[in-house]
């Protein structure tokens, strides 16, 4: 009774304050009286209802400067501090952050009402209809909330449901099914431009060894097999959409990518992509969470799945190079441990399994069947987020390939960068910059050809160095500048490449 009284006194003040504005909008404030000695620190009633982007902007850099708050020894201050930067991610639509910093301050203090409230809208925002309706049905359920704060979280579960009637044979069967009366669609079409240091993939050696019974030969490269730059239009659509069942959520994602090289037909492609996939509702483990003084977020941050089935077609010069189709089992989880031994202060890992039949018109004796293991972190810190992956995976021929069976690794890290580490820079600046680091190495079974430099046995090293920086052009637009630089060694010459490219793209998100 003593905690669901404090609840209740939280939650009337959060909710009056959001019941008077948008609730997509609306900061969610505790009353000073409740937090007490939490002042020397920020906390969640500084942030103001109708705080202008600038604002909020400014609000988040001057957050992010405050490690003595956020790695304070008095959890409640540290719970506090975390609940104020999540509401202020929210509201900036940095949905994805919002929910690592929100996850970390209920850890800290499961009591928050305001972290929970925003913790719930930012999975709503986000498309997560199961988690989002399972934690305002919690909130009904365990809070005992006064009537306007009832009324308000029944708005919410009712505009992420509503009942439907199915046939079944000649008659009809009311079914108590739940999805979205608006079909949630999410769409962004790119235009941009560029210039591909090696837009035609060709080696970096000048000569390659043919080993002859008399002796090797050195071959040079014709001129028009030789790298070739050339400047880049781009065009690049996604379409998402997303229908929510009892049972959990069904996904479609598509993507179609053109890219034209000036004055080289040859190698201009098209990249089409499709992807259904299906994640569970993760509502029933909250069912079964029956004692009321449990900590909650051992149901959220459990075990969370998700199945997927994709193809892709990749055309280059008009002509169909590579068809393939993949299916994929992915799940995710709080990663405590690897937070506790890196000094990181939240850390998800993601692992999957890819099933892939790859299949190429023009040369069939290519056509293989490849899996890939994957473990992702994404990791949380006052500096900056950051990621690591490792992949690795086999490559079967379905023909008798040159080299035959092939190994792949995969290693990669990844930042996301304020501009030179110095918020104070650029205070009102809504950019985003990440930075990402990949080798790679590939291993073939067997020599790979007899006449190529004594039949040896192919290995390849890549390293590839990816910048991007987005940039928030209002509403709906957006500023995407990219770098890549790669470079790849193998001991056939014939595989060795390296070059780079840039490219600038504006998009439209609807």
């Amino acid at each position: 009774m003593r905690r669901a009284s404090k609840l209740r006194v939280l939650l009337f003040g959060v909710f009056v304050l959001q019941a008077s504005s948008a609730l997509a909008q609306a900061g969610v404030a505790v009353p000073p009286s409740a937090v007490g000695s939490l002042q020397i620190c920020p906390i969640a009633s500084d942030l103001p209802i109708n705080a202008t982007a600038p604002e909020l902007l400014a609000l988040r850099d001057a957050l992010l400067r405050r490690t003595d708050c956020s790695n304070h020894s008095d959890p409640r201050i540290v719970a506090s501090f975390l609940a104020l930067q999540g509401a202020v991610l929210r509201r900036l639509g940095d949905f994805d952050q919002s929910i690592l910093v929100l996850e970390r301050a209920l850890m800290l203090d499961p009591d928050r009402a305001d972290a929970l409230l925003d913790f719930a809208l930012a999975n709503d925002a986000k498309g997560n209809r199961a988690t989002a309706i399972a934690i305002y049905r919690q909130m009904l359920a365990q809070m005992d909330p006064p009537l306007p704060v009832k009324n308000l979280l029944l708005s919410r579960i009712a505009a992420l449901q509503v009942p439907i009637a199915i046939g079944v044979g000649e008659g009809r069967l009311q079914e108590n099914l739940e999805f979205r009366p608006i079909l949630s669609l999410k769409q962004s079409l790119g235009f941009g431009f560029g210039y591909d240091h090696n837009v035609n993939a060709a080696i970096s050696a000048d000569r390659l060894r043919l080993t002859f019974p008399d002796g090797p030969i050195d071959l040079p490269i014709a001129e028009s097999d030789k790298r070739r730059g050339a400047a880049l239009l781009q065009i690049d659509h996604r379409l998402q959409a997303q229908w929510a069942f009892p049972q959990g959520d069904l996904r479609w994602q598509q993507r179609v990518a053109q890219r034209q090289p000036i004055g080289l037909p040859d190698v201009r492609s098209m990249n089409i992509e499709g992807e259904l996939s299906w994640t569970p509702d993760a509502s029933g483990q909250m069912a079964r969470v029956e004692d009321r003084d449990s900590n909650l977020l051992e149901a959220w941050l459990g075990l969370k799945p998700r199945y997927a089935v994709s193809a892709q077609q990749l055309d280059l010069g008009g002509a169909s190079l590579l068809q393939s189709i993949r299916g994929q089992v992915m799940a995710s989880r709080e990663a405590k441990w690897f937070a506790k031994s890196s000094g990181a202060e939240h850390c998800l890992m993601q692992s999957s399994f890819d099933l892939e039949e790859k299949h190429y018109p023009q040369r069939p004796i290519l056509d293989s069947l490849s899996s890939l293991l994957s473990i992702k972190l994404l990791c949380d810190g006052n500096k900056s987020p950051r990621q690591l992956f490792f992949r690795m995976g086999r490559d079967w021929p379905t023909d008798d390939r040159p080299g035959g069976m092939q190994d792949r690794k995969d290693l990669g890290i990844a930042f996301k960068l304020r501009a030179f580490d110095q918020p104070e820079v650029e205070p009102n600046s809504n950019a985003s910059n990440q930075l990402q680091l990949i080798l790679s190495r590939f291993d073939d079974e067997k020599g790979y050809n007899a006449l190529i430099e004594n039949n040896l046995t192919r290995k390849m090293k890549r390293a590839a160095l990816l910048f991007e920086r987005s940039q928030q052009l209002g509403s709906q637009w957006e500023w995407v500048q990219l770098a890549e630089v790669y470079r790849q060694h193998a001991n056939l010459a014939l595989f060795a490449l390296k070059g780079w490219s840039i490219g600038l793209q504006l998009k439209r998100h609807w």
